[in-house]
């Protein structure tokens, strides 16, 4: 009988080892697979920055190799001049800037280079020539009207021939507005053969929005009706205004001049005027009311009520007793 129990005892022993080495071995393997499956994820990982590196590399080649034929483009543009066209000047605008050509056989940098920004045919006619040229202060539908007028259908970029002006937005409040408005004034001496237009702003909330008007004063160039370059200088005077329009347009000042007196009088106004603004004291006059009803349905507000209720009963009580 004690044998038996032995041989039982040793069986179940033996039976339990077993198990024990089994798991291991799944334990084992279980972790070499996972082992496996890490390494392909990390080279499946490194595949994918490998081939997004490579293309990064691929589009810098590019850049670099559409930058060179940008360069060489820059560096074989002639220098445009005056042409004729319907009895008036077209002018071009010649700007120098620094650019290089790598496509030079002496591999020799060729600097100002000529770059054209806008060609205006504005041409000052004999019957207008010993007129004095004004600014036109108008309002948005004469506005638009007078922009329409400059439209050329034909025209399809700002390097074909058409009709340049310059437009003033400003606020008659503004006291920027005011500091630029002589000044602006007295451009339309110094190039009567522009046409040169100035709107109130802040009375023609759409035009703001049409030709992205953020701030005032705005100065907006125009090439055929639309409107292609922005005066961003801080400078409000006659001199950085006549840079700025011949840089743009190619047109020669016809006039040197300062402002005078007649440009502080107009026809943009050169005082800001501070109106009144009647819908804030309005709204300030709401807000009160409201403010005071509210307060009558306090607590605070009942207790003040009854203490003058009872200092008005107290002096006509002493009033009674005194007579």
């Amino acid at each position: 009988m004690r044998i038996l129990i032995a041989l039982l005892l040793m069986e179940i022993a033996i039976c339990e080892n077993v198990t024990k080495e089994t798991t291991s071995d799944i334990d084992l393997s279980e972790g070499h697979e996972e082992i496996a499956e890490g390494i392909n994820d990390y080279k499946e990982e490194k595949n994918h920055s490998e081939a997004i590196q490579r293309i990064l590399r691929d589009f810098e080649k590019t850049l670099e190799e559409n930058k060179k034929m940008f360069d060489i483009a820059e560096g074989a543009e002639s220098e445009m001049s005056e042409v004729s066209e319907d009895g008036g000047a077209v002018v071009t605008i010649e700007l120098a800037v620094n650019a290089t050509s790598e496509a030079s056989v002496d591999s020799e940098a060729v600097d100002n280079s000529t770059k054209t920004r806008l060609v205006c045919n504005n041409s000052l006619s004999s019957d207008l020539a010993d007129t004095i040229s004004t600014v036109h202060l108008l309002n948005g539908s004469y506005y638009q009207l007078s922009l329409a007028e400059e439209f050329n259908s034909s025209i399809s970029n700002r390097s074909q021939a058409a009709t340049c002006s310059l437009t003033l937005f400003f606020a008659s409040w503004c006291d920027f507005s005011a500091t630029a408005a002589p000044h602006y004034n007295a451009l339309a001496r110094v190039f009567p053969q522009l046409k040169m237009y100035a709107v109130d702003s802040s009375m023609h909330h759409s035009l703001n929005t049409q030709y992205g008007v953020m701030a005032v004063p705005t100065l907006l160039v125009f090439h055929n009706s639309r409107p292609l370059y922005k005066y961003n200088f801080t400078e409000y005077s006659l001199a950085s205004f006549t840079t700025f329009v011949s840089l743009l347009t190619g047109l020669e000042p016809q006039n040197v001049t300062e402002p005078s007196s007649e440009d502080w009088e107009g026809p943009v106004p050169c005082v800001a005027i501070k109106p009144h603004n009647y819908y804030l004291l309005l709204a300030l006059l709401f807000t009160l009311l409201c403010g005071l009803r509210e307060f009558s349905k306090s607590p605070l507000a009942g207790q003040l009520l009854d203490t003058v209720r009872n200092a008005w009963r107290e002096a006509e009580i002493q009033h009674e007793h005194t007579e």
